[in-house]
């Protein structure tokens, strides 16, 4: 029954309206803040949930690291993640690129790079590329309003020429590991590898003994293992799956649960740095450090070139090496002037033969 009241001039009751409520108080206000570690955190949990490789999501949390490390120092005044600007993420490119020390709280090189500051346009746009991903989806999402590197660009990187081993690099390199020892010889199969199949180096040292057909002399790398997800089947000669079958007959000699092809001297897993080190130091001994980078990816690039110089299709070293667009391909196949100069003879002496016929 509604509430009723008297007025002063007359003795009737006169009803008085009560006011209900029909929208929140805070309907017209702004979304909560998020703290740019509460923001991060929403990003990460939606792309592992999306099963993102885990090297990625690693990618993702060290860059954010860094550049919470960076605003710490430079902005400390920046606690949500609304308060990023463009300006912000431009002075945070320009300190990656000019003022960030080189090989910063690495164990051993820290004190080798002392003084050197600035990464490489490479490693910048790889930083760029993670920040980039983060703030579109947070602007997706709503979390914030204007995602602040919308109009950030990639640094201008010239190409990377990384030269191939020539014949004699490659003899030089082999003949370096001890393959009387295990590990000597693991390594002399495992560049061997390298150089007849164009594996990629977390292909490698992730390689199983089920991988291998040994009837087909085929190598079945699952998606699970590549770069692009995709299944990958790579043609292996005679001789390469009889130093397959050796290594992997030692491997059960002495670590008979081992799974992997390329294990440690105490059974366990290769790692990355590992390999990358064992042939710098391979390359050093040669004498050929100072001529070409010894690297695993140099052994990439020296199999697609000696793929193609052998009269082999593109399509099919496109197929093997395990790029979707033909650009990558190419950009591994960087000829010697040597190689187009004997190329360009091959197909001079062809047009004379053909002329000669007519």
């Amino acid at each position: 029954m509604a509430k009723e009241r008297e007025t002063g001039s007359s003795s009737a009751m006169v009803p008085v309206k009560r006011k209900g409520v029909r929208f929140r108080s805070g309907q017209n206000s702004k979304p909560a803040q998020l703290t740019i570690r509460q923001a991060f955190e929403v990003f990460y949990q939606a792309k592992a949930g999306q099963r993102l490789r885990e090297l990625t999501l690693r990618d993702h949390r060290q860059h954010f690291e860094y550049l919470m490390e960076w605003l710490t120092e430079a902005h400390p005044e920046i606690q949500y993640i609304s308060e990023i600007t463009s300006q912000t993420i431009r002075e945070y490119v320009h300190y990656l690129s000019f003022e960030k020390p080189l090989y910063e709280g690495h164990p051993y090189l820290e004190k080798v790079m002392e003084g050197r500051k600035g990464l490489a346009p490479g490693a910048v746009n790889v930083r760029i590329a993670t920040l980039k991903t983060m703030f579109r989806w947070l602007a997706n999402e709503g979390i914030i309003a204007t995602n602040p590197t919308q109009n950030l660009s990639r640094q201008k990187v010239d190409e990377d020429r990384i030269g191939a081993f020539t014949d004699e690099q490659v003899e030089a390199l082999l003949a370096q590991p001890d393959r009387r020892t295990y590990a000597g010889f693991r390594d002399y199969v495992a560049m061997e590898l390298l150089l007849q199949s164009g594996m990629r180096l977390g292909e490698l040292i992730s390689l199983e003994v089920s991988d291998i057909d040994f009837g087909t002399r085929l190598i079945t790398l699952k998606g699970a293992k590549n770069k692009n997800r995709k299944v990958r089947v790579i043609p292996i000669a005679p001789e390469m799956m009889r130093l397959l079958i050796e290594l992997i007959n030692e491997n059960k000699t002495y670590f008979p649960d081992a799974t992997r092809v390329f294990l440690t001297n105490y059974g366990g897993p290769l790692s990355n740095f590992s390999v990358k080190n064992h042939i710098k130091q391979y390359g050093q001994r040669a004498g050929i450090a100072n001529q070409v980078r010894c690297s695993p990816h140099t052994f990439r690039h020296t199999f697609a070139k000696n793929f193609l110089m052998a009269g082999a299709d593109i399509i099919a070293l496109q197929r093997i090496l395990g790029h979707s667009s033909m650009e990558m391909v190419r950009k591994y196949v960087q000829h010697r002037p040597e190689d187009l100069r004997e190329a360009h003879d091959l197909f001079s002496r062809r047009q004379v033969t053909i002329r000669r016929r007519k």
